[in-house]
C-alpha cells in the first residue's frame, strides 16, 4: 500500500506522544480548525496556526470540537481569544460544557 497525500487544503498538525493532533481545513473564506488540543499545548497550537503550514496571518474562522475531552477542547479559550472565532460542537455535548 502506498501513501495517498491529503488534498492541499487539509493539514494535520501531528504532535509527539501524549499530545493531540489538530486538523486544519484551509479555505480563503472560512478556515476551520478541528479540535484545539490540550490546554498546556495552546501556545504551540497558536504557533502552528501562525506558521506557513498553518494560516500565517489569516484568522481561524471557526473552531470545531469533535467531542468534549480535554485533548480536543483544552485550547479553546486561547484560540477563541486570539482568533475571535465561534466554537461549534455536537449538540449532545453542549450540556457537558
Amino acid at each position: 500500500m502506498s501513501a495517498v497525500p491529503f488534498p492541499p487544503q487539509l493539514h494535520v498538525f501531528v504532535r509527539d506522544w501524549l499530545s493531540a493532533n489538530n486538523i486544519l481545513l484551509r479555505s480563503p473564506d472560512e478556515p476551520v480548525l478541528i479540535d484545539s488540543g490540550y490546554v498546556r499545548h495552546a501556545p504551540l497550537t497558536l504557533a502552528l496556526l501562525a506558521s506557513p503550514q498553518g494560516l500565517g496571518q489569516q484568522p481561524v474562522a471557526r473552531l470545531v470540537n469533535t467531542h468534549c475531552h480535554s485533548d480536543h477542547m483544552g485550547g479553546n479559550a486561547a484560540i477563541k481569544t486570539r482568533h475571535r472565532c465561534p466554537i461549534a460542537l455536537p449538540e449532545g455535548e453542549v450540556p457537558l460544557i
